[in-house]
């Protein structure tokens, strides 16, 4: 049972990686609109699916790095803060915003990829 869960909840994140990175290149290659909405949506996919991985590994007794779990919850907020701040923020519907901040959000996206394979 934990193990399809946390294969669920590991399919759902790797798609909110998938959206965050996609909606970045969207955004700042394209210019399109609609990236707005992809990044907020995928980064608060990736933080619930990250919160539901860390539940079921607790309940599996699964040995948990909670250094690890907190740096990457720390730069998910990071990421879901600035990803929300763009979506509320722009004075259009056609205006994508600038694109310093989706170049932020894709270094922190590629940085939790690592800090996930390295810590």
């Amino acid at each position: 049972m934990t193990t399809a869960l946390k294969v669920i909840f590991l399919v759902m994140h790797f798609a909110g990686i998938v959206g965050l990175l996609v909606g970045v290149t969207a955004a700042m290659v394209k210019r399109l609109t609609q990236a707005r909405a992809a990044v907020w949506h995928s980064s608060t996919l990736m933080l619930l699916s990250g919160i539901g991985l860390v539940a079921v590994d607790s309940l599996a007794k699964d040995d948990i790095s909670h250094s690890k779990v907190g740096v990457k919850f720390a730069v998910l907020l990071v990421i879901s803060v600035l990803a929300f701040r763009l979506n509320r923020g722009a004075k259009t519907a056609k205006d994508s915003g600038p694109t310093t901040p989706y170049f932020i959000i894709g270094l922190l996206t590629i940085a939790n990829v690592l800090i996930a394979a390295t810590l």
